[in-house]
């Protein structure tokens, strides 16, 4: 059906939707993560009939999207309304889908070169907390669920609890950009240096708060790099043909 309107995904709202001409109506197609999903879901469409969502409904869902993300699945929510507007109210939902979206074939041995040389790798994501632990785990990077906290859960930190929280935590999911912010100045107050990497639109703005000091192999010299501004939109393995120094390495995934 022809596209009419378009609300994109930000990484506040979790969601992207989309206004469609469905004969002489239309329809709003959303999708996004089930957390955001569901906070707006009224309905359920259910063997082809829409009826009011219950609670028994959203427990289901929550098992079933637990079983995908602890097999290091991505998921995302679909839902759909019929309002004349996109405001991502009322959604109707309609289900779930799984991906698989596995960690580069060279990320694991990079992440255990990392830690021979004292480096510790911290991945800042915005997947399910499940999810990011599974990748996380078999990367060598996060050893108990303990380990990781989502990024509401630090929204109300004081920058001392937080300068406390990231000594232990290695796993930051469902971040804001601002989480990712807060997080990086937290392990640069505790007086780490932080290099960060990132793939997503946000990563660019966050790094801007870093000082990198690392050494770069160029043309089989040594050089020694001091920026207030890099970016980084190269795989985590790239890193291991740096110096390996003893400083904490800041890995966000979008």
């Amino acid at each position: 059906t022809p596209r009419i309107d378009e609300l994109p995904f930000d990484s506040v709202r979790k969601m992207m939707s989309t206004k469609h001409q469905l004969d002489k109506d239309t329809i709003i197609y959303t999708k996004g993560a089930l957390d955001s999903i569901l906070a707006n879901t009224k309905y359920i469409l259910e063997n082809g009939k829409e009826r009011k969502i219950a609670k028994e409904d959203i427990n289901h869902i929550y098992e079933v999207n637990s079983e995908f993300s602890f097999r290091a699945l991505r998921v995302l929510a679909l839902a759909y309304s019929k309002n004349d507007v996109i405001d991502e109210k009322d959604l109707v939902f309609v289900g779930l889908v799984a991906m698989i979206d596995p960690a580069r074939p060279e990320a694991k041995p990079a992440v255990a070169k990392f830690k021979t040389a004292g480096i510790t790798t911290i991945m800042i994501t915005g997947d399910h907390k499940d999810t990011a632990f599974a990748i996380a785990h078999e990367l060598g990077i996060a050893d108990t669920i303990d380990q990781c906290v989502m990024g509401k859960d630090i929204d109300n930190l004081s920058e001392e609890e937080l300068r406390e929280l990231v000594k232990k935590t290695r796993v930051f999911a469902r971040v804001s950009p601002e989480n990712k912010t807060n997080i990086v100045k937290a392990f640069k107050a505790n007086g780490n240096i932080c290099a960060m990497t990132g793939d997503g639109v946000n990563d660019e703005q966050r790094i801007w708060f870093l000082l990198m000091i690392t050494l770069l192999r160029l043309k089989k010299q040594w050089k020694k790099v001091e920026a207030s501004l890099l970016t980084l939109r190269r795989p985590l393995s790239s890193f291991s043909h740096l110096t390996l120094l003893k400083f904490s390495s800041c890995s966000s995934s979008s």
